[in-house]
């Protein structure tokens, strides 16, 4: 392939885009915020400039909620989320990444109240390793289970 030739991914009419995905963690994003049925491309260790490596995810015809967000920004606090409609960006999102969240992960540690009792899990956000408030134990991201009610538990360990 000569220098001035590139790939070039086909272009989505309707739907979500999520640009710089650490690398590492873009298979996980496509296990928990894609359905089954669903249409998309899955770039992995793609070039970039801001970053080393990064992934990117391309979903037809499904527009993110702010469940959706809130998991993505758990998961890759730098991704950006482009909203497209008829080949056209409408809205280029930034995530906002929250200090704690409630409700949304599933502790591991198998002697955590919110394991036993009627307890809402509740986890402080850092940057690779999010910490239960009730046991204090951490927990890198990629092996915490996301809570959602349409779909159940989801397992994010890989």
């Amino acid at each position: 392939m000569s220098s001035k030739s590139k790939l070039v991914v086909e272009a989505i009419k309707n739907g979500t885009v999520i640009d710089h995905i650490p690398a590492e963690r873009t298979l996980l994003v496509v296990e928990i915020l894609t359905k089954p049925d669903e249409s998309c491309f899955i770039g992995v260790n793609l070039s970039s400039t801001s970053v080393e490596k990064k992934g990117v995810v391309k979903i037809q015809d499904r527009e993110y909620d702010k469940l959706d967000l809130k998991i993505l920004a758990a998961l890759a606090p730098d991704a950006t989320v482009n909203i497209i409609r008829d080949y056209n960006i409408v809205s280029k999102l930034k995530l906002t990444v929250p200090e704690e969240v409630i409700d949304l992960f599933i502790c591991n540690n198998t002697n955590c109240i919110t394991n036993h009792e009627n307890v809402k899990t509740r986890f402080k956000l850092g940057q690779f390793q999010h910490t239960c408030e009730y046991c204090e134990r951490s927990f890198p991201v990629h092996r915490l289970k996301v809570k959602r009610p349409e779909l159940g538990s989801v397992s994010t360990d890989i």
